[in-house]
């Protein structure tokens, strides 16, 4: 079934997003968010998809999630040209290592030239951080927090690990506190014990978001 998701998506789904978009645009929206996870992970479908926007001229801007391991500015500027204007990457950690005990695909080098080729088509790019992954230093956040600032990314955010049931994580984690918040998005509060504080946490990313400022008002001048 999930074979024929794709051709599904292509033969049928356009048309509906098509009429859709034009509803909304009629409420007076301008965006479209596809927060399709697999939406760029088959370049293939990608350029099919893009193809079909063009062919249905589909007159809407949109924001999609993406994977930062994707590196074609062929797809992207196709993305640019078909109204993409941010994509949201998972980029993780700065630290190589602490991507590979995430079980991410991905190293740092690749988020970063990713990022760049975004960039480059006039992409805006938006990272997802998480700090405090279990087997990590104050050395490896540090690293994640100087990465993120390197980036020169448009929108970043920070989050502490959540094992959620059914991840490899959820298995690491021995306690568990299901009696803490795990709601309330883009709060720095572990739901298991760590060896990290999260004061200290909420320091450095204030610090961050001092740094990440000024940097910016830097590049408007």
């Amino acid at each position: 079934m999930r074979l024929k998701y794709p051709e599904f998506i292509l033969s049928t789904n356009i048309s509906f997003i098509k009429s859709f978009a034009e509803n909304i645009k009629s409420l007076g929206y301008n965006y479209l968010w596809i927060s399709d996870d697999c939406l760029t992970l088959d370049l293939k479908f990608l350029n099919r998809f893009c193809d079909r926007l063009i062919e249905k001229n589909l007159n809407i801007k949109w924001f999609c999630l993406s994977r930062a391991d994707i590196v074609d500015i062929n797809i992207f500027k196709k993305m640019k040209m078909v109204g993409c204007e941010k994509v949201y990457l998972g980029l993780e950690s700065g630290n190589n290592d602490i991507l590979k005990l995430m079980g991410k695909n991905l190293t740092a080098e690749q988020g970063r030239r990713a990022v760049t080729l975004y960039k480059k088509v006039k992409i805006k790019v938006a990272g997802f951080f998480i700090v405090g992954y279990p087997g990590g230093t104050w050395e490896t956040i540090d690293q994640t927090f100087n990465y993120a600032l390197e980036l020169n990314l448009d929108e970043v955010s920070f989050n502490v690990p959540y094992p959620l049931p059914g991840s490899d994580l959820f298995k690491r984690i021995s306690i568990i506190d299901f009696e803490k918040d795990w709601v309330m998005e883009n709060e720095i509060k572990f739901v298991y014990d760590s060896i990290f504080e999260e004061e200290i946490i909420n320091l450095k990313m204030e610090h961050f978001y001092k740094e990440y400022e000024k940097k910016h008002l830097l590049n408007i001048i």
